[in-house]
């Protein structure tokens, strides 16, 4: 599994921050359990990725982000009066049963090997 540094809780990149060596294939573990039981992360340092170029930080962006934090869009063609806004929202909740479904009876066809040659 990929981890997520992006994502991953501020005293664990705090960590990684202040142990894992600046040189080239540095190794190191760190505790991941906040996300997975009994998970470790392993880091690595890479001189290739510390060397690409240097970007100014983006207040405005960090700003709107900061906006828009705890908030989440569904995009829709379906007008009010025939579907309310909650009704979308669960739709869109409930697609995931659909999709798992639909998963589900995939994996259940029989695959070319199963078809019978004529």
């Amino acid at each position: 599994m990929d981890a997520r540094l992006e994502s991953t809780a501020t005293n664990v990149i705090n960590q990684v921050y202040t142990t894992l060596p600046r040189t080239d294939k540095a190794l190191d573990r760190f505790s991941y359990k906040h996300a997975v039981t009994n998970a470790t992360m392993i880091c690595e340092f890479s001189d290739a990725l510390d060397k690409k170029e240097k970007r100014e930080f983006d207040t405005d962006l960090q700003v709107q982000t900061e906006k828009l934090l705890g908030i989440k869009g569904y995009v829709t063609n379906i007008p009010e009066k025939e579907l309310s806004s909650s009704d979308v929202i669960e739709y869109y909740h409930n697609l995931w049963n659909v999709k798992q479904a639909f998963c589900m009876s995939k994996s259940d066809l029989p695959g070319k090997a199963d078809f019978p040659s004529y």
